[in-house]
Parts: C-alpha cells; sequence; structure tokens
C-alpha cells in the first residue's frame, strides 16, 4: 500500500579539486570574513508573490540600489506596496515606480528604496577572470518553512562547474554546485576576495522534473544552480566595455557544458546528451561532464552506459563523492543492492555529512529488510539535516512496519510539522491510526490529505478501507469509486471494492471487480483466489478449480488455495485430488491443522482408519482444543471397537466443550455397545437435551426412540 520512497538522485556538477590561478591576486578572505560580508550586502525583497533576495550595490544621496533577478519583482505593480528589509530588520518601501529592467535577455533589475541610514554596499569584482572549481559563495533569503519561519540569511559555500564565454538563457553564465533554496532568488554570489561576481537566479528546486520510477510522485533536482555573471550587469550599464552579442569566438567545453545543463533543466535530454558529450571531445578530463551525462542516462535507464560514465568520472578523479553517488542509484534502480551500499558508503567516506547519501543507503537497507541499518541512516540524515521531513516520513514507515506505531506517529508528526502540506504524511499517519483502530483519527488524516489533493487516489482507497473495516460496505464503495474514477487502471481499488461487494453478497458486481483487477494485472494473485472464493459459494466448482490453480501458478507457496482448492475435490468426491492438495498446504504450513483434520476426513471416507487416525491425531497435537478432531477420532475407535480409547476422546471433547450434543450421544453409543446401560442412558438424555435447545429436531426424535427402547 506504500509507494511513499523518495531517492534525491543524481546531483550534478560538484569539483573537489581546487583549481589554483596562475595569476597574483590579493590574498583571498576567510569565509567567516565573506559571511559578514553578505550579512551586511544581502536583503530581503518583500513581494505581492513569493519573497526573494537582492544585493546592495550603490547610492546616490539618500536613494540605494538594490541589484537583484527580475523574476523576482515581476510581481510587483505601480499601485502595490512591497518592501526592502535590511540586515538590521528595518523595512523600507521599494520605489515602485522607478524599477529598472534590461530587457527580455536578462534576468536582471534593479530596485530602489531610500533611507538615512548608511548601509554597507557590495565590491564589484571582475567575473572574467573566473575558473571552473573556483571556490564561491551565495547569500539570500529561503521562503520561510513551518519548521524555520523567520528570515534568516544562508549563506553557502560551493564551487563553480562551468564558466560560460557566452551567456545562456536569461543571461545566466555561472554553474556552482552551492545547494541553494527557493527565495535565494537575486541573491549575491561572492568571490574568495568577498566580491560580487554574480547574481543568484536559479536553482535545482526551481527546475525540478519527475524521474521514471514506480512513484510519480518522486522529484528530481537537477543539481544545476546557475547565476548571471556580474560583468553582464556592468556592462548592461556601461560600467565597463561590454557586448555579448560581439563575441564570435568557438564555444568552449564548459559552453557546451552549461548548455546541457539548462536544456536538462528543462526536461530535454536528448538535446542536454548531445551538449554534454560535445563537452566531453573538447575536453576528455571533464569530470563532470561525465558524470552528468551519467545522469541523463540514469534518466533514460540505460544503465550501462551511466555506469560507464561514473566510472570514468572517478577514473579521472577518484575522491569524486558525488559519481559514487549516482552510481549508487543506478546499481539500486537495478535492484543490486549490495553494489549499491557499497557506492553510498563509499560518498560517504568521502563525505560524512552528505545526507542525501545516508538517506538513500537507508532506502537500500530497507529493501533488504536490514531495519536497524535503515532506521540508523535516517536517524543520520536527520541529525545533519534537522529539517529532512522526507526522512522522518520514511523512518516512519519502518516503524510502521515493526508495528512501533508510537514512533511512527511521532515521524509522520515531525514531517507533517515541517510541512502542513505533507500530502503523504498525512497518509501514512492514518494508516496508522487505522491499524490502531482509532478510526476517527485515520478518517481526519485522509481526509486531510485529500483536502490538500483532491486527485489523491490513495487516500481515497484507504478512506474506503476504513469504512469497509467498520462494516459500512455502501461507504467504502464510493470512495473505491472516487479512486477507479480519477485512475482507472488502479487495480487496488478494484479489488478492494469487489471485497465491499463479495460481504454485501453481491457476487456478481465483486466478480466483475476481481476480474478487472486481474486484466490490470495478470499476476494479481489475491484477486484470482477471492474470485475463487466467490465462485467456490456459487458451487461453480470448475471455475473455483480453476482461479485457485491459476493464483498457485504465480504462487507456488499460496497454502490456502491449496487448501481451499482441496475443499473443492472433496465436495466433488476426488478423494486423490484433494489428499494431494491438502498435503501440500501441510507440506508448506507443517501446523495447518485445518488441512490435517480435513484430510483425515477424507482417509476416514475411504475407511483407511489408521491414516485419519494419524492426521486427527496431529491437529489434536497443534491445537489440544480442537473438539472435532477428539469426536472424529472417537468415531474411527468405536467403528474399530476400541472402546476405551473412544470413551477417552469423547470425553476429552466435552471436557473442552460441555454442550457438545454430538460427543454425548456418541459415548452414549459406547457405552451401549459394552452394555454399560445406566452410563448410555444418561449420555443420550443429555444429548436429547441438547439437539432440543439447538432446535435439531430429528436428531431429538431419534435419541428419544433409543431412549424408550433402552433395557431398564
Amino acid at each position: 500500500m506504500f509507494k511513499f520512497y523518495q531517492i534525491p538522485t543524481a546531483i550534478f556538477g560538484a569539483v573537489t579539486t581546487i583549481i589554483l590561478s596562475s595569476q597574483v591576486s590579493i590574498a583571498s578572505l576567510t569565509s567567516d570574513k565573506i559571511g559578514e560580508i553578505a550579512d551586511q550586502i544581502t536583503v530581503r525583497i518583500l513581494t505581492p508573490g513569493s519573497p526573494g533576495s537582492g544585493i546592495l550595490v550603490s547610492k546616490e544621496g539618500n536613494t540605494y540600489k538594490v541589484l537583484t533577478a527580475r523574476h523576482v519583482i515581476a510581481s510587483i505593480h505601480p499601485s502595490e506596496e512591497s518592501d526592502i528589509e535590511t540586515f538590521d530588520g528595518e523595512l523600507h518601501a521599494v520605489n515602485t515606480k522607478n524599477i529598472q529592467t534590461f530587457g527580455d535577455n536578462w534576468d536582471l533589475a534593479v530596485v530602489e528604496f531610500t533611507s538615512d541610514k548608511s548601509y554597507q554596499l557590495g565590491k564589484f569584482g571582475d567575473s572574467s577572470t573566473l575558473k571552473r572549481g573556483k571556490t564561491v559563495y551565495v547569500a539570500g533569503f529561503p521562503i520561510a518553512t513551518a519548521a524555520i519561519n523567520i528570515p534568516l540569511l544562508n549563506f553557502i559555500e560551493g564551487k563553480l562547474t562551468a564558466v560560460t564565454s557566452r551567456p545562456l538563457e536569461d543571461g545566466y553564465g555561472l554553474v556552482y554546485d552551492n545547494p541553494t533554496l527557493p527565495g535565494m532568488s537575486g541573491g549575491v554570489v561572492l568571490d574568495e576576495n568577498g566580491q560580487i561576481v554574480g547574481v543568484h537566479g536559479k536553482a535545482d528546486a526551481d527546475a525540478e522534473t519527475t524521474r521514471a520510477t514506480d512513484d510519480p510522485t518522486i522529484r528530481v533536482k537537477s543539481g544545476f544552480n546557475l547565476a548571471i555573471p556580474i560583468n553582464s550587469y556592468l556592462g548592461l550599464t556601461k560600467q565597463i566595455a561590454f557586448n555579448p552579442s560581439a563575441n564570435n569566438t568557438a564555444l568552449t567545453a564548459d559552453d557546451y557544458y552549461s548548455q546541457g545543463s539548462e536544456k536538462y533543466n528543462q526536461g530535454d535530454y536528448q538535446a542536454a546528451l548531445s551538449l554534454f558529450t560535445q563537452a566531453i571531445s573538447l575536453n576528455s578530463n571533464y569530470v563532470n561532464a561525465y558524470n552528468d551525462r551519467g545522469i541523463i542516462y540514469l534518466n533514460l535507464k540505460q544503465y550501462t552506459e551511466a555506469i560507464a560514465d561514473y566510472n570514468k568520472a572517478i577514473q579521472l578523479d577518484p575522491e569524486y563523492y558525488l559519481a559514487y553517488y549516482n552510481r549508487g542509484i543506478a546499481y539500486y534502480d537495478l535492484k543490486q543492492y549490495q553494489n549499491a551500499l557499497t557506492n553510498y558508503s563509499q560518498a560517504l567516506n568521502l563525505n560524512p555529512n552528505y545526507v542525501y547519501a545516508y538517506y538513500n543507503r537507508a532506502l537500500t537497507f530497507e529493501n533488504l529488510k536490514q531495519y536497524p541499518q535503515a532506521i540508523a541512516d535516517y536517524s543520520q540524515a536527520i541529525k545533519i539535516e534537522p529539517n529532512y521531513g522526507d526522512a522522518y516520513n520514511n523512518r516512519g514507515l519502518i516503524y510502521y512496519n515493526l508495528q512501533q506505531y508510537a514512533e511512527a506517529i511521532a515521524d509522520y508528526s515531525k514531517a507533517i510539522e515541517l510541512d502542513p502540506n505533507y500530502v503523504l504524511a498525512y497518509n501514512n499517519l492514518g494508516l496508522v491510526y487505522q491499524n490502531l483502530k482509532q478510526y476517527p483519527l485515520a478518517i481526519a488524516n485522509y481526509n486531510k490529505a485529500i483536502g490538500l489533493d483532491p486527485k489523491y487516489v490513495l487516500a481515497y482507497n484507504n478512506m474506503g478501507l476504513v469504512y469497509h473495516d467498520l462494516k459500512q460496505y455502501h461507504e467504502a464503495i464510493g470512495y473505491y469509486n472516487k479512486a477507479i474514477e480519477l485512475d482507472p487502471n488502479y487495480g487496488l481499488a478494484y479489488y478492494n471494492r469487489g471485497l465491499a461487494y463479495y460481504n454485501l453478497q453481491k457476487y456478481s458486481e465483486a466478480i466483475a471487480d476481481y476480474s478487472q483487477a486481474i486484466k490490470i494485472d495478470p499476476n494479481y494473485v489475491s484477486a484470482y483466489y477471492n474470485r475463487g472464493l466467490i465462485y467456490d459459494n456459487l458451487e461453480q466448482y470448475q471455475e473455483g478449480i480453476a482461479d485457485y490453480s491459476q493464483a498457485i501458478k504465480i504462487d507456488p507457496n499460496y497454502v490456502s488455495a491449496y487448501y481451499n482448492r482441496g475443499l473443492i475435490y472433496d465436495n466433488l468426491e476426488q478423494y486423490q485430488e484433494g489428499i494431494a492438495d491438502y498435503s501440500q498446504a501441510i507440506k508448506i504450513d507443517p501446523n495447518y491443522v485445518s488441512a490435517y483434520y480435513n484430510r483425515g476426513l477424507i482417509y476416514d471416507n475411504l475407511e483407511q482408519y489408521q491414516e485419519a487416525i494419524a492426521d486427527y491425531s496431529q491437529a489434536i497435537k497443534i491445537d489440544p482444543n480442537y473438539v472435532s478432531a477428539y469426536n472424529n477420532r472417537g468415531i474411527i475407535y468405536l467403528n474399530l471397537q476400541e472402546y476405551q480409547k473412544a470413551i477417552a476422546d469423547y470425553s476429552q471433547a466435552i471436557e473442552i466443550s460441555p454442550n457438545y450434543a454430538d460427543a454425548y450421544y456418541n459415548r452414549g453409543l459406547v457405552y451401549y455397545n459394552l452394555k454399560q446401560f445406566s452410563e448410555c442412558r444418561q449420555d443420550f438424555q443429555r444429548a436429547a437435551n441438547l439437539y432440543l435447545q439447538e432446535g435439531r429436531e430429528t436428531a431429538y426424535q431419534q435419541v428419544i426412540k433409543i431412549l424408550n427402547d433402552l433395557p431398564q
């Protein structure tokens, strides 16, 4: 019922070795010092749409100019109010009548505010000197979440993975691996000297595509974070000589790589594949291009090619942890879980704080049913990233499977606290409460999931299961109908609706639903089995045999299918086939007490008394309170004239069930044969009274006749 494993897939473009410039430059600042600069010059822009970030770049009189991304201020209109929040917490009204943009080809804008206070301005660097592998710092204000509901500046260190010689779409030209977040658009990109070298504008969280997996809700982060080089802004404002359209030099490997990144973000995998290949043709040692082309192959499920590219990236840089991580994903998709574990572990050896590797390794342990190891990895991911909602959700799933419901509830609740719109966590929390039979809470959580996503098929199905448990079958059918309406190929909903119809004794409708579930999934073993049960009840025995046989073909260890097919053969007096099926059920489950008992009945009918006694005895050994087995074994002993054994069995049956009329009657017969008429009369009288109470008139009259004929 759960399909909720979210694998953070391939991360693009990190470089672990620093490429040193051969040019003499001023001494680099410490990251702490650069962070202090970012604090002073980065502002938060509050717009009618989603908030963004900006950079203090100049001042004329008491008017400050803030450089940002054009898409950040796109929702600002002259008639609406917007504010800029500076580092000191002061709010300043945006001059909405004087917003400067630079045409459709540049995702840049400048906004103004006035203040008598003195704020530090950023210093411009020279983005033309940047090289792949250089350290850069990105600062901005992520959008508030349930866990962090106040604006906090994020300051993140990373490496440039590409620098283009020509601008990409919207003017972007710097690519880096800093893990940025929504809301940081328009924030500053600083070099090692604390100088502005770019305006951040695109993040992996901004351009998500769905990876081809079993769960269509899984989202893949592209891993590309992009900025517009600051020289583009300086050129557009004529602060430096600049004419990007005049650049007629041949494209570099970085150009092809960056264009490939853009095409990947747009979901154009074939174009991205071609561009990454061109980058490699120009630079056969381009580690990032091999890694990222491998990601394209991964998305196309061309796993051999993906692994080959990751191998090449690792050969070029044995400490390139992302290539190990991505190769782990390829092996995971191939269900080669041990290889996946090895690669995730190697990634963690190289980067012990890489949270996604812990998360994915936990998923792998989970598939191997190594639950303690999976819990440990999810817990470590949470320790590194306390707001990792998916890790809480998935750890909750393990606790659920282990029936540690209190821990599961705590984890799902934390996931919801972090993201009040986490549909999957509400659904999973509903499942826990359903298993605890706390149905009102289960219904409340499923309703919350449906309210957030009215097309969430799984929640409708699960709501139906709640009402099924409550025996409100018509209400259950209503929810199954909704699930089927949303997804006509949702076999589970047909199957569950079939169960509801079965309980309402609407057998034709149940058969139709099981048949549809089988049409959708020809290997739906439970659907064959349940349809076989209905045919059995309708005495359509050949159809029942066919369905049980198909269930056995799909699952040769389906013990109940053997047992029920044995029952049909028994009813058809095909005793050898019945014995064979009961024997197979016993082979699969040596403690299947009913199979021993029913096989004993067949042996009894065939007058194979020793075999029958052996089966009844085994049934009694497994279940010492199996009264029918004592009674039937007593009948055989009576027929074999082993009267004391018969009396012992009937007496044991009566001790277990003091109102067992047949046991009194049968023990009376033994006493009759032994001419112990006093005991016989006592047992027959007791049997007669019980038959009368049970309304078994024929049996009652028969015993009364015997009583009247007994010698005094």
